[in-house]
């Protein structure tokens, strides 16, 4: 059975794209310290991205949806 999906979740496409190569660099066996290198984030973010959950992680802020208002 398909679990129901949310299309109304927007995702921030920076955040989608580096959580899954922090992922792919993990599968293929990288120490999260040579994948902050490559990718030029910290190890923190990256340890932040293979422990988090990817809705979490990727969903779109609220303030990034409908603009900042300053």
């Amino acid at each position: 059975m398909l679990a129901a999906v949310d299309n109304s979740i927007e995702y921030n496409p920076k955040s989608v794209q580096l959580y899954n190569n922090i992922q792919e660099y993990a599968t293929a066996g990288y120490s999260k310290r040579e994948i902050a290198k490559i990718l030029h984030c910290g190890r923190n973010t990256v340890t932040k991205y293979l422990n988090g959950d990817y809705e979490s992680l990727c969903k779109k802020r609220l303030s990034e949806r409908h603009g900042s208002i300053l």
